[in-house]
């Protein structure tokens, strides 16, 4: 909704306060008769039934009135809160300004907003970073990379086990040498050992 629409969803407006505040005291009012006929109704009904009225009549008089006097304080100090009631809507409209308290509302989501793109944003360019630095190594530890540089892997055949030591074969025994292009099946008929400096 748009920010004044939204505003009447906050605080209801002046005039519907008003109208608010004018039902209550019709009801109010209206209540207050109902009663005081249905009481004047009673009391002709009792009057009529009684040999010796007169006494009863009177109780019966200030037993109204006073039921009356209390149900009429009740409604007018009901008037009353409702009074206050309308006068707190007033303020809040006229101090708070409800459009530009959303309008402020609004102005501190952006910021948060902005706050948390950003702290994505790095947290997402430091893994990105994290992720060419491993892959980076994943490519460099690849066999097939390594072979590239000029390496070499040998194995016995028909075993399949790697040689890495010249301890680990025997003369005249066969062996498959890996490299980058294609593979060179061979047999061994002399060993040589590095001398240890």
């Amino acid at each position: 909704p748009t920010p004044s629409a939204a505003a009447e969803l906050v605080v209801p407006n002046k005039d519907e306060l008003k109208r608010r505040v004018v039902d209550i005291i019709s009801k109010l009012k209206s209540n207050i008769w109902q009663y005081i006929e249905r009481q004047q109704y009673i009391l002709q009904q009792v009057s009529k039934n009684l040999v010796n009225p007169k006494r009863k009549v009177q109780d019966l008089r200030l037993k109204t009135d006073e039921v009356s006097s209390r149900l009429t304080n009740v409604i007018l100090n009901r008037m009353d809160q409702k009074r206050e009631q309308f006068k707190v809507y007033l303020k809040m409209l006229s101090i708070n300004k409800p459009i530009s308290y959303i309008t402020k509302l609004n102005n501190q989501l952006e910021i948060i907003l902005g706050k948390l793109y950003s702290s994505n944003r790095i947290y997402l360019n430091k893994q990105r970073s994290l992720l060419r630095e491993n892959t980076v190594r994943l490519y460099a530890l690849n066999p097939t990379e390594i072979l590239k540089r000029g390496y070499s892997i040998t194995r016995t055949i028909p075993q399949g086990r790697l040689v890495k030591s010249a301890n680990s074969v025997s003369n005249g025994q066969d062996l498959e040498i890996m490299l980058a292009k294609g593979k060179l099946l061979v047999r061994v008929f002399q060993k040589r050992y590095r001398q240890a400096k």
